[in-house]
């Protein structure tokens, strides 16, 4: 087993899987859930969890006293949220999210707030000492935002050549200037609870199709842009601080290279901060004579995943083109023009890391295996690795296990395997 696989550093389960804005909620979700995947996975020790707070509960736990019996029942039930998920923000369940996740951006101070609040948090209910040093956290975060003057929606976007997709084309001055400073006193505050309780906490930008930072490409060049070549200090304090949150699922629906990507981000001394461990939905079309009688049975085959909670950004490539649509609908529509008798559709649908294919579509599982492989031959590692199936509760019906517990504990189970490969 190598060095970097999942079970020799820390692996967790994202709990934004789990409905609920309250802390009261966010507790009785561990309780019922996330012991119930211990017990399955017969865990006898500490367990790390992937913990979501919305900012309703990190406004509850602002209380000294509340936070304290927090880190005291962690303890006792042996949970160690050694990483947050700091995307969401509000309800992450409500009956539309689609690009309300999005909200507030990195150049509203809501946004800065709540991320130094889940930071102070985590700092409190970590333990205090795993191997007689202070235990580091990451928290992951949006990649800046969804553009401000997007290109319609309506129309696909050709993503064949990454260097014409420019920041300031896709939002104000205005908010890059604010963004940035807010980043910058993001790493501020990080680097004072270091200096103050001995704990580093690294804050990771998720790159996600659609957004303004969609690839490791994208991300590297918003760093080398505006974070990075400042001054050493400021340059050492950005690079100890903010970091990547690299999305298995996000970077296949890119077709980007995951070997790509790690080479990118090591070039750049840009640490990986934690990795989401996901899978999204994959459709190829092969060679055939009856175009009209596929395209009607691929879309049969895709419409339980046009749902209407989450956005579902979509990638087609085929005759050298890679095209981008804003949701999963719209690239149906485009699909009935496409007389090509060879393409490949990717989604943005987080399906169980466990299945090569579902409902009788392939999936990226075999990214996952790739990123490990690509992992082990660079000279990159990882210390945090989170499941994040968050779409269980979307998912077409013969695809669910009775009890949400039995389906995160078989990805657990093969994560932890393919690690021992």
């Amino acid at each position: 087993m190598s060095d970097n696989s999942p079970q020799s550093e820390w692996l967790g389960y994202c709990s934004n899987v789990h409905a609920g804005t309250s802390f009261a909620q966010t507790r009785q979700n561990l309780q019922q859930h996330a012991l119930e995947v211990k017990r399955e996975l017969g865990i006898d020790h500490p367990m790390g969890i992937g913990l979501w707070l919305s900012s309703d509960a990190v406004a509850e736990l602002d209380d000294s006293q509340a936070c304290d019996e927090f880190r005291d029942w962690l303890q006792q039930v042996e949970l160690v949220p050694f990483t947050f998920n700091g995307f969401p923000f509000g309800d992450f369940h409500q009956k539309e999210v689609k690009h309300a996740v999005y909200h507030p951006t990195w150049a509203e101070s809501s946004r800065l707030d709540y991320t130094v609040m889940l930071a102070q948090i985590m700092d409190k209910i970590l333990p205090v000492e795993i191997s007689g040093t202070p235990m580091s956290g990451t928290i992951s975060t949006l990649p800046l935002g969804w553009p401000e003057n997007p290109n319609s929606a309506m129309l696909p976007r050709d993503l064949s050549d990454r260097s014409q997709r420019f920041l300031p084309q896709l939002v104000s001055p205005e908010f890059l200037s604010q963004a940035t400073s807010n980043l910058d006193r993001l790493a501020e505050q990080l680097e004072l609870i270091e200096q103050k309780s001995g704990r580093r906490i690294m804050v990771c930008l998720e790159p996600e199709p659609g957004c303004l930072l969609e690839t490791a490409e994208d991300l590297c060049r918003f760093f080398d842009s505006y974070l990075l070549d400042r001054s050493p200090a400021l340059d050492a304090r950005i690079r100890r601080y903010l970091g990547v949150c690299h999305d298995i699922c996000h970077s296949a629906v890119m077709f980007e290279s995951q070997a790509s990507a790690i080479e990118q981000y090591r070039q750049l001394q840009l640490e990986i901060g934690k990795v989401q461990v996901s899978s999204a939905v994959k459709m190829v079309r092969p060679k055939s004579a009856d175009v009209l009688q596929d395209n009607r049975w691929f879309e049969s085959a895709l419409l339980p995943f046009s749902e209407p909670k989450y956005l579902h950004q979509t990638v087609i490539q085929h005759q050298q083109q890679i095209q981008f649509f804003e949701d999963l609908p719209l690239a149906m529509q485009y699909m009935e023009t496409l007389n090509s008798s060879e393409w490949e559709l990717r989604v943005h649908f987080h399906v169980p890391i466990f299945l090569s294919e579902i409902n009788g579509l392939e999936t990226t599982q075999h990214e996952i295996v790739l990123f490990q492989q690509s992992l082990d031959q660079s000279s990159s590692t990882v210390q945090h690795w989170e499941i994040e199936t968050y779409a269980w509760g979307v998912l077409p019906q013969r695809c669910k296990f009775d009890r949400l517990s039995e389906g995160i504990a078989q990805e657990w189970r093969w994560l932890t395997a393919i690690g021992k490969s």
